[in-house]
């Protein structure tokens, strides 16, 4: 039953990905495209365990503060990941996000944790690290282009953000203040929403401030919306 499970979470965040890219190349337009995105999604993540809790999910502070930033980091590399799908491949920014997802962690529960390091799971470590080099590597060797910079610092911050989620998730799930897994998801999807609209209202907050003209003498400048 556990590895039915795993193989229908395998199959789930394949699709996610997939859904991302189809997202990515056939709706966004502008960077709001990117912040309305959540909006949608985790509204329906809400309902989902507010179902799962009754509709009476439990709160401690701690809890809620381990939302936010959860909620913070995740918000970030998908946007992220959004935009980076665009200069680059789906499968490299993929093992971008999954390595980053399983390596940081790992090293978190070694350093601090007191976690054993066996020489299997060093080998393993290193398996991991060497087939993301050589994916990077050898990403536009076969299509003959090369490509650009900025995929692999967008790459670079998915690694290392997906980390920090699976971090904070642990760190959550050990302190004794903790919530229960469904009523900390209904929190962390209410904090989603929340940035997403919060940036989205700044975003268009300043647009509007753009488009009012200058003082007169002065050269008005002409907005237009932030193109990615």
């Amino acid at each position: 039953m556990e590895y039915l499970l795993i193989s229908a979470a395998v199959l789930c965040i394949g699709i996610n990905f997939t859904l991302n890219k189809v997202y990515e190349s056939k709706m966004v337009k502008s960077a709001e495209h990117l912040l309305m995105f959540p909006l949608f999604t985790e509204s329906l993540s809400v309902l989902l365990f507010l179902c799962l809790t009754g509709f009476r999910p439990a709160v401690t502070g701690f809890g809620i503060g381990m939302a936010v930033l959860y909620a913070f980091l995740v918000e970030s590399y998908t946007v992220i990941g959004l935009v980076a799908v665009r200069y680059g491949k789906l499968a490299v920014y993929t093992m971008f996000l999954m390595i980053g997802g399983m390596l940081l962690p790992y090293l978190y529960g070694v350093l601090f944790l007191q976690e054993q390091l066996t020489v299997c799971r060093g080998i393993g470590i290193g398996v991991l690290i060497l087939s993301l080099f050589l994916n990077a590597l050898f990403s536009g060797e076969k299509s003959g282009v090369k490509t650009k910079k900025r995929f692999w610092i967008l790459c670079a911050a998915v690694f290392v953000l997906n980390g920090f989620v699976s971090i904070v998730s642990k760190v959550h799930q050990i302190n004794p203040q903790g919530m229960e897994v469904f009523d900390f998801m209904v929190f962390v999807s209410l904090s989603k929403i929340a940035l997403s609209a919060l940036a989205l209202l700044v975003m268009r907050t300043a647009g509007r401030g753009r488009q009012n003209p200058e003082p007169e003498g002065e050269r008005a400048v002409s907005y237009t919306h932030l193109t990615l």
